[in-house]
């Protein structure tokens, strides 16, 4: 059993996330990025002493770009920026998106591949994606989990755990606090919470 689990704030607030790491509560940051020059602007303007983890949240939603195309673009023009900086680039459990994920763990370039069920998390066992990432909460609410999706990402966590597997679990869609201590000691890697939760769990 994992007691214990990585934080990572939701936010691309680069004040927000110098105020965490400076009480040093912050293992990385998931943040918004909708063209590589953005992620590349974003790890610019880091703190230089920060050195959590980066993930960017996919782009596959904006009629700019496809999940295929970005890992192109990644790869050709800015290999250097997550090569450099400890960055995985998420992309979404689709046709397109399996073929980035491809695409880039040919160059040895960190992934999290996201999951909208727990069947595509299933599936997704098969991968050697850095991260896999599964909504705890889909209905962004804050009600408890249900102890039926509880049990799942559980038996997904053991998945991972029996096949020796480096990938690591990412919850994402947390909503209260509650939520954060219904996953803590069921095998999940890294929690993504809201910064503004932050607030609550370390009050001023």
């Amino acid at each position: 059993m994992n007691f214990f689990i990585n934080a990572l704030a939701e936010t691309d607030n680069l004040d927000k996330i110098k105020e965490l790491d400076e009480i040093g509560v912050l293992d990385g940051v998931f943040a918004y990025s909708t063209s590589c020059s953005d992620l590349s602007q974003f790890i610019a303007d880091m703190p230089e002493y920060f050195n959590g983890t980066v993930i960017s949240e996919h782009t596959s939603t904006h009629a700019e770009y496809t999940a295929t195309n970005y890992a192109q673009y990644i790869i050709k023009e800015k290999l250097a920026v997550v090569n450099e900086n400890n960055v995985a680039i998420t992309m979404p459990f689709t046709q397109d998106g399996l073929r980035a994920y491809k695409a880039l763990t040919e160059q040895e370039i960190q992934t999290n591949i996201s999951c909208c069920s727990i069947v595509q998390a299933l599936l997704a066992t098969r991968l050697e994606a850095t991260y896999i990432s599964i909504p705890a909460d889909p209905l962004n609410n804050k009600q408890p989990i249900s102890d039926n999706r509880i049990s799942l990402i559980k038996y997904v966590c053991d998945i991972y755990k029996k096949r020796i597997s480096n990938t690591r679990i990412l919850l994402t869609s947390i909503n209260s606090l509650h939520q954060v201590e219904q996953v803590a000691c069921i095998g999940v890697h890294t929690v993504v919470i809201p910064s503004s939760m932050f607030s609550e769990i370390i009050p001023s």
